[in-house]
């Protein structure tokens, strides 16, 4: 479980989602699964613009978490916490920070998470609402439904 291929996944279903030239482009809830992982997430179809990845390796079953915003103030590999609520469901997840490769900002990732909290909240009503590194993020709850139930019938985590 790289970042890459969070990246690459969020990508690949951007581009599967993305609607004809010229359309405006907004960030969307997206659904993947393939032989070896699944992924549910929300990112702006056709750009590096990705926000939010709930990830599960079907190999190793393992599933991560990643918020991919840029945080400042934050060294890389310091431990934070990657809280997540919708409703009145929510969760507090032990991660780190991570620097990307290519353009060396900050962002949150937890890593071998138990999926049925996270999944938890991501059924609940509402806007997804992120805390992390002292930082609030809200993704909306339009689209996410259908995402996670792809999602939740190709990962073999349990």
């Amino acid at each position: 479980m790289t970042v890459p291929r969070f990246i690459g996944l969020a990508l690949l279903a951007g581009a599967m989602l993305a609607g004809p030239a010229g359309a405006k482009d907004t960030a969307v809830w997206f659904s993947y699964v393939d032989k070896e992982a699944a992924a549910v997430g929300f990112a702006t179809p056709e750009s590096d613009d990705v926000r939010f990845v709930l990830y599960c390796e079907h190999a190793s079953r393992k599933v991560s978490v990643t918020v991919k915003r840029t945080l400042t103030g934050v060294k890389e590999k310091q431990p934070l916490a990657i809280d997540l609520s919708a409703g009145a469901s929510k969760v507090s997840l032990n991660g780190v920070a991570v620097a990307d490769k290519d353009d060396g900002y900050i962002y949150g990732e937890a890593r071998d998470v138990s999926v049925a909290p996270v999944v938890d909240v991501l059924r609940a009503s509402g806007p997804l609402k992120v805390k992390l590194a002292g930082k609030s993020f809200s993704f909306p709850e339009k689209g996410r439904a259908n995402h996670l139930k792809v999602f939740e019938s190709g990962c073999k985590a349990k």
